[in-house]
């Protein structure tokens, strides 16, 4: 998703990922960290879908290496 190669089934993914972290794991940081991932899904998922849709009618284009300075 942050490089833009992402596909409509991956938000939903991610959401039941998110799920199976809330309320399951011994630290309280799990459901910290699912809260922000259902808020945003919750509240943008059609801001995410049109991103996906823009990226996928752009021609493909490979990223190229840069060599370190």
């Amino acid at each position: 998703m942050a490089k833009g190669q992402a596909e409509k089934g991956e938000i939903d993914m991610l959401l039941e990922v998110s799920y199976q972290v809330e309320g399951h794991t011994i630290c309280a940081l799990g459901d910290a960290a699912a809260w922000p991932v259902q808020g945003l899904i919750r509240h943008f998922r059609h801001v995410i879908e049109e991103r996906i849709d823009a990226q996928a009618t752009k021609p493909f284009a490979p990223s190229v290496p840069v060599a370190a300075e």
